[in-house]
């Protein structure tokens, strides 16, 4: 056998009976190799699988063909599956806090990271001084929360009268993959206050893949202006957004009487266009408010316009406030 190859199985199912389905086709990609075309292609046995061997990598495979009395799924995104294979390293890696502070920071200065992938190595709490490379550092972030004074990075994160964590993706959409691989942010702390209009752990994403995170803590916006604001995300467009959940506190506030801009506020997605929205949900309370505009409010989105939302669920509290009638409010979409 090739040294350098690993065997990977592919099982198909039957999601009632739990029997292996045999003669279902995939085809598998490799998902750093833009060509479009497929590595591998063949049909489940008698046990339902797959095996093949390959490289190390980042993979999908897709359903293609399924046998007489089964229903194709028309919508490819709930027949692919990602996975991956070998000890293999992605483009980038967050282990500590500052690698996911350092990635903000790229994708801010103009890093799509378009077809690349970025994964999350463990459960990251931005409390745990044991989650930072260098907690007490004073000299790398400086006044990174832009109070005025440089205290430590973890001050600098978790003090609750600041800024906080920066949104990725405030000024540039992030466009690559984002795999939490089932690991949590933890006790995050953000606080737009600024006039970027986008708030979430990812402030602005087109065309990406985010799967497998989970996130905890308080994520507001108080700036005085139109605003956008999801756990997972504040402004997203053609994502595919699988695997995830939401425990924060989202609040959307444009904290003047006297603005008249309009709020659209969730667990997972703010504003929400052309996405598909699978297996995720949110706990998190969600709270809006505007003054005289439009509020929309919902648990997995706020506002959402051509999507798909799939085996989702809200078990958080919903509440909207605004001076105008125009408000819209839903435990899955409020519009």
């Amino acid at each position: 056998p090739d040294k350098n190859k690993y065997l990977k199985t592919i099982k198909k199912l039957n999601k009632k009976t739990n029997e292996p389905i045999p003669n279902v086709k995939f085809e598998i990609y490799d998902i750093k190799d833009t060509s479009g075309l497929a590595i591998y292609t063949d049909v489940t046995d008698e046990n339902g699988e797959i095996n093949a061997l390959l490289k190390s990598g980042y993979y999908k495979a897709i359903e293609i063909e399924v046998p007489d009395g089964y229903v194709f799924e028309e919508d490819k995104d709930l027949r692919t599956t990602y996975f991956k294979v070998g000890d293999i390293k992605a483009d980038f890696e967050i282990n500590y806090i500052e690698d996911l502070v350092d990635f903000s920071n790229n994708v801010n200065n103009g890093n799509y990271y378009q077809n690349k992938i970025v994964v999350l190595n463990k459960n990251l709490d931005f409390n745990d001084s044991s989650c930072y490379k260098n907690a007490t550092d004073t000299t790398t972030y400086g006044d990174y929360n832009g109070d005025g004074v440089v205290q430590t990075i973890k001050e600098e994160l978790t003090n609750t009268s600041s800024r906080g964590f920066r949104p990725i993706g405030r000024s540039y959409s992030f466009q690559g993959i984002f795999d939490g691989n089932g690991y949590e942010i933890q006790n995050i702390h953000i606080n737009n206050t600024n006039s970027y209009s986008y708030t979430g752990l990812f402030a602005y994403s087109y065309n990406a893949v985010i799967c497998n995170l989970g996130i905890t803590g308080t994520i507001k916006t108080t700036y005085p202006g139109y605003y956008n604001i999801g756990g997972i995300l504040g402004y997203s467009s053609n994502n595919l957004i699988i695997n995830c959940y939401n425990k924060a506190t989202v609040i959307g506030n444009n904290s003047s009487s006297s603005n008249s801009s309009n709020g659209y506020c969730a667990g997972i997605i703010g504003y929400s266009s052309n996405n598909k929205i699978i297996n995720c949900y949110n706990e998190g309370n969600i709270s809006g408010t505007t003054y005289g505009a439009l509020l929309q409010t919902g648990g997995i989105v706020g506002y959402g316009s051509n999507d798909k939302i799939i085996s989702c669920y809200n078990k958080g509290n919903i509440n909207a406030y605004s001076t105008n009638s125009w408000v819209t409010v839903g435990g899955i979409a409020g519009y």
